[in-house]
């Protein structure tokens, strides 16, 4: 009997609450949010105004970035040194690597060729 209450109680709040909703008068008010109180009139005024702003801030970022690209295209123009300055400090080796030419780095590919012109010379 319990279990039959129960279900009973569970039906009853379930077609109860269909009920409810199919009672209710279908009159529907919109809900109309007025930002700060702006009638419709001052809400145009303020979307172009701040379209204008758009508009000013795509220019400047335009010309912004046309001002970078022409002082990277200037600094690409001149030639860059590509000799590096051979530190002493940089090359300490306590024991020599596990690898085929254990002079090198693992990725130093200018020493790995350097190392297997020698070998193939010896």
């Amino acid at each position: 009997k319990k279990k039959k209450k129960k279900r009973l109680d569970l039906e009853e709040m379930f077609f109860g609450r269909a009920a409810q909703l199919m009672v209710r008068p279908t009159t529907f008010r919109p809900v109309v949010r007025k930002m700060g109180g702006h009638d419709a009139a001052e809400a145009a005024a303020e979307m172009v105004r701040w379209e204008k702003y758009s508009y000013m801030a795509v220019a400047a970022s335009g010309i912004f970035g046309m001002y970078i690209w022409y002082l990277e295209y200037q600094h690409a123009k001149h030639p860059h040194h590509t000799e590096k300055a051979e530190f002493s400090h940089l090359k300490i080796r306590n024991k020599p690597y596990p690898w085929s030419c254990p002079d090198c780095n693992l990725f130093d590919l200018k020493c790995w060729r350097e190392c297997r012109a020698a070998r193939k010379e010896a």
